[in-house]
């Protein structure tokens, strides 16, 4: 395969990798609002009822939060193949001596997504330890 061609494929696999990375973050973050919304919710009845008149919406919450833990160790998972997409590519191009700007468009997209995986668990832990509190 020519160095030319090489390039060719080599641009194609960084628009399919930033495609997808652009497709997890768009999802991402509205799982994570839709979530947020519906954990605020059940906060804001626990809250006006009490946790002891109420314990379905106590139990809807743990559900909630085990429900976060997966999705963050989901995107922690994705985050970590984006890494593994980029450092390939990474050294596909400069074993080849090729430069390509789109090749900084997937680190920065890795780099959001690895920020709303970091968030996530952030704010997961933090739900964790407020129950625990």
């Amino acid at each position: 395969m020519t160095v030319l061609a090489r390039a060719v494929d080599l641009q194609a696999e960084i628009d399919s990798a930033l495609k997808n990375l652009e497709k997890s973050c768009c999802e991402a973050l509205r799982t994570i609002k839709r979530h947020k919304e519906w954990v605020n919710a059940l906060e804001r009845v626990l809250s006006q009822n009490g946790a002891a008149k109420d314990a379905g919406c106590a139990d809807a919450l743990d559900s909630a939060a085990e429900i976060l833990s997966r999705f963050s160790d989901s995107m922690i998972s994705k985050s970590k193949e984006a890494w593994q997409t980029y450092d390939e590519l990474k050294h596909e191009f400069s074993v080849r001596a090729l430069e390509l700007s789109r090749l900084d468009d997937l680190y920065v997209q890795c780099r959001k997504l690895e920020q709303i995986a970091a968030d996530l668990l952030c704010y997961s832990l933090g739900r964790l330890r407020r129950k625990e509190s």
